[in-house]
């Protein structure tokens, strides 16, 4: 009889387990699918992947702190978008000589090139910009 219970116990909940997955599905289909807008970062950012090099590691710098989900999330989303591109937080990680901007209001350009001496190479509009590293 206990053999009878297990395996009838171990059926409905396999048979839960299931249902409770659909609805996730379900449920994750008609929000929208993409709640950090990874694909809206790349069409944002494919101005700045046809300046960027591709051979160099890339820095990315932005106004949103990587330590909450938007700025942790913009970076992803951001790697993800300008692959094959290596890019790596900056200034933290490394200091290259080219760094990529995503800003969600506009950045003090003087303070960034008196703080890490980057140069504006372009503004692509919607926060996107280019820096390169200054030579000093």
């Amino acid at each position: 009889m206990r053999v009878i219970a297990g395996a009838c116990a171990i059926a409905l909940l396999s048979i839960w387990a299931c249902l409770d997955h659909y609805n996730a599905a379900k449920l994750f289909r008609d929000g929208g699918g993409d709640p950090y807008r990874v694909e809206a970062q790349i069409e944002r950012l494919r101005p700045a992947a046809a300046v960027l090099p591709e051979a160099v590691t890339t820095g990315y710098i932005s106004d949103v702190p990587f330590e909450e989900v938007r700025g942790s999330a913009g970076f992803f989303g951001a790697q993800y978008a300008m692959a094959p591109r290596l890019l790596v937080e900056f200034p933290k990680t490394a200091r290259p000589d080219w760094v990529l901007g995503n800003f969600s209001g506009p950045p003090d350009l003087g303070a960034l090139d008196r703080d890490y001496g980057l140069v504006l190479v372009r503004d692509l509009g919607r926060g996107v910009m280019v820096f390169r590293r200054s030579g000093r």
